[in-house]
């Protein structure tokens, strides 16, 4: 799905801006009657009664004293040695990752929406499957820290804010957030909330080994997967009745991709021997997002080399099985990836396993090439 990538440009009118806010509103209360605070939990917070402004960041309301202290939970002293609150650990070029602070005070009224909205950046790296990873992995985890499961699940992040208007592999987002608005659109006409969420520095998948929070790790995943079957209506516990290989196409101007060598051997030995299932060798930039999970709902076995199209397995069902082989790093050495090493071993579901042995693979130039016989017997153990 992050394969399938098309350019968004997202900007909204003012006028659209005030249909967003007839369609969220709630109450409009005189500003000096408001009082925000400011909850943290380690890299993360919740800001109560607070709105998200054109600079990137949140205007407080209550006494210069309340706001100056609530204000320091997001943007601590250096003195104090605690970090800063951050949006994303990776974020748009040039975009800024912190909060900044303002107050809001005197005798006008602000409009409060009883909903949620989250905060980010946004990536303009066309890899969706760092915007999976860096971006929506993260911002997800951040919501299920202070909403139930099927919240999240039903009503996705609520409104997300971003910094770029350069929106790339847009269908990855459509179906996690009601509203997907540029800061910079709010040009003096804040949006206010009765909770902002905030902060995912050290959550993203591509984190270094110390950054990797495994806590709620599986609940998350399942979360993140059921949110978006259900925007498709895919029913998640199905029949599981394909095996599918992914590869990657060479676009043009020959550059070339890691792919499995022996792909035909691979399949003739599948239909051989498993033939209860159906076998597809598929490249994900053919199918739409909402016919890739629907495939992925369906496959008991996903085989696959490292790299954007593997983190596809976090889409599977729980009994599925994820196999991938090493691929060359250019040099001739073999390389697992990060995404088994980040996501897909610290799940306590599902089967995922990686193949780097002689006995179950080497090398043809740039592809790898299967041991059939190795794979074979190890799918018979595995009981498919």
């Amino acid at each position: 799905m992050w394969s399938y990538c098309l350019k968004l440009y997202v900007t909204f009118t003012l006028l659209e801006i005030k249909k967003i806010e007839s369609r969220l509103y709630q109450s409009e209360v005189v500003d000096d009657l408001i009082v925000s605070n400011v909850t943290c939990n380690g890299n993360s917070c919740e800001i109560s009664n607070a709105c998200v402004t054109s600079n990137n960041g949140v205007m407080l309301f209550g006494s210069d004293e309340h706001v100056f202290n609530e204000s320091l939970k997001l943007k601590p002293p250096r003195s104090s040695n605690l970090k800063p609150i951050l949006k994303q650990s990776y974020t748009c070029k040039g975009c800024n990752a912190r909060i900044p602070v303002e107050r809001g005070a005197g005798p006008d009224k602000h409009y409060f929406h009883d909903s949620t909205a989250t905060l980010a950046t946004g990536l303009d790296n066309s890899n969706c499957g760092h915007q999976l990873g860096d971006v929506i992995w993260p911002l997800i985890r951040l919501n299920l820290k202070y909403r139930s499961q099927q919240d999240v699940i039903f009503n996705g992040l609520g409104t997300l804010f971003v910094e770029t208007t350069k929106f790339l592999c847009h269908n990855l987002y459509k179906p996690i957030a009601y509203n997907i608005i540029p800061y910079n659109s709010l040009v003096e006409n804040e949006i206010c909330f009765k909770r902002l969420l905030v902060g995912t520095d050290g959550e993203n998948y591509s984190s270094s080994q110390s950054g990797i929070v495994k806590e709620n790790f599986s609940r998350d995943m399942r979360a993140m997967r059921s949110l978006y079957y259900k925007t498709y209506d895919i029913v998640e516990k199905q029949k599981m009745d394909c095996i599918i290989i992914s590869i990657k196409r060479s676009y043009g101007g020959g550059t070339h991709f890691f792919n499995i060598h022996n792909i035909r051997e691979v399949v003739d030995m599948i239909q051989e021997n498993f033939p209860r299932y159906e076998v597809k060798i598929i490249s994900w930039e053919d199918y739409s997002m909402k016919d890739q999970l629907k495939l992925l709902a369906r496959t008991k076995v996903y085989i696959s080399l490292p790299g954007a199209a593997l983190m596809n397995g976090a889409f599977v069902q729980d009994r599925a099985i994820v196999v991938s082989f090493c691929r060359n790093k250019g040099s001739g050495s073999r390389t697992e990836g990060v995404e088994y090493k980040y996501w897909f071993d610290n799940l306590d579901y599902g089967k995922f396993l990686m193949y780097c042995e002689n006995d179950e693979m080497g090398l043809v130039g740039y592809d790898t090439l299967v041991r059939v016989d190795k794979l074979k017997n190890n799918l018979r153990k595995l009981g498919v």
